[in-house]
């Protein structure tokens, strides 16, 4: 299945998307091209796995409303997500750069506190 029908289909029943304060009122396709552009920056080929990732924190994100999740509530549930692909290293796999960091640039989100330690050089 092409990834671009399956996250378009999939775009207007997602919980988090039009109520995420970032994308509330956002135009049809407008969260696509903008995560989209931000990937082909980042050097990222987008497949469906990066698609329920970014949709799984796009989801936390709105269910929390102005607030920003914290670092591991988005790693838990990423991790419990993708547990039967590998969870965290093929996480790392499809964001290189961190997981919850690249997702959030990619979907302009704001970073949750921790996002990246410089002291021992990890990013979540």
């Amino acid at each position: 299945m092409n990834s671009d029908t399956s996250f378009t289909r999939e775009t207007s029943d997602l919980i988090g998307l039009h109520t995420a304060p970032r994308w509330a009122g956002a135009k049809r396709g407008e969260f696509e091209a903008t995560v989209r552009l931000h990937a082909e920056k980042e050097g990222i080929d987008i497949t469906d796995d990066h698609w329920r990732a970014i949709r799984s924190v796009v989801t936390i994100y709105a269910e929390h409303g102005d607030e920003v999740p914290s670092v591991r509530l988005l790693s838990d549930i990423l991790e419990r997500h993708f547990a039967k692909s590998g969870g965290k290293k093929h996480l790392y796999k499809l964001f290189p750069k961190g997981p919850i960091k690249q997702i959030c640039t990619l979907a302009e989100l704001p970073l949750p506190a921790g996002v990246s330690d410089s002291g021992f050089g990890a990013s979540y």
